[in-house]
């Protein structure tokens, strides 16, 4: 409650704020004004996934699982393997959690269905913009990242693509913004020291430099 007030205007400290209100209604076993913060929890996570940290989402899963409220919880931790679709450790902490729900059978399917789709995202972003669909790629880029803040991969693929775009055709406003957003996304977490991070960033400074 300290940080909903102090944070009123920060859209991710409401988000994260109502998900853990629930968690600690539940922890007091105040059932009705846990039901209250669970919708409410539900409904901003729907709205804006990529302002819950994937920290916030496992533990609140975690309730989830243990209040049998399955549907949240899978959302929640669907949320966190597509964030860090590569994580070992991360991955084991999800099927531990279905583990002591007693559903680990399921677990390992669905983690495994939960980031398949994500695999050749990127790729078919680079087969788009070999056919000359460009703004294509870019679009479909943004829209598997945008929900996604701490997926490295597709981050760096949507500023990848957008600075290609604008070493042929023309750096506008617009797309340089959109750069910066991804580019800071990464840099906000371990793989800003990454090669591939380094280069983008150094291209993207070269086009901000250009007149």
């Amino acid at each position: 409650r300290d940080m909903l007030r102090e944070y009123r205007k920060d859209p991710g400290a409401q988000a994260q704020g109502a998900v853990l209100e629930w968690a600690a209604q539940c922890k007091v076993g105040n059932g009705d004004a846990g039901k209250q913060a669970l919708d409410e929890a539900f409904e901003k996570f729907k709205q804006q996934p990529e302002l819950i940290s994937s920290n916030i989402a496992l533990f609140v899963a975690e309730f989830c699982f243990q209040k049998k409220q399955m549907e949240f919880g899978k959302q929640l931790l669907r949320h966190v393997l597509c964030n860090h679709p590569e994580n070992q450790t991360i991955r084991e902490r999800v099927l531990e959690i279905f583990n002591n729900a007693n559903t680990g059978g399921e677990g390992r399917q669905w983690a495994d269905a939960a980031v398949s789709d994500l695999a050749d995202i990127d790729q078919k972003g680079g087969q788009l913009a070999q056919l000359g669909k460009h703004e294509e790629a870019i679009a479909l880029l943004e829209q598997a990242a945008q929900p996604l803040p701490e997926n490295t991969v597709l981050n760096l693929g949507a500023a990848n693509r957008l600075i290609l775009f604008m070493q042929q055709h023309g750096k506008t406003p617009e797309h340089m913004q959109k750069t910066r957003f991804y580019l800071d996304r990464v840099r906000n977490t371990a793989s800003r020291t990454s090669a591939r991070y380094l280069q983008l960033k150094s291209h993207f400074n070269q086009l901000a430099s250009n007149v």
